[in-house]
């Protein structure tokens, strides 16, 4: 289908993007600064994690 044949609703979008806005300020409010309490450290190439810790792979 090409772009041409596409057609915008502004008032739906509009309505969806305020929406999407309200929500992000709610969840915003929700966030609880716990930074303190965490221990964060790097893994290195050959380094093994310990069972069941949790890992983020960036």
């Amino acid at each position: 289908m090409a772009i041409a044949e596409y057609r915008y609703d502004v008032k739906s979008i509009e309505s969806n993007t305020t929406r999407r806005l309200q929500v992000r300020e709610e969840l915003m409010g929700l966030w609880v600064d716990k930074w303190h309490e965490i221990n964060v450290r790097a893994l290195f190439d050959g380094d093994t994690a310990l069972d069941k810790e949790p890992i983020l792979v960036i």
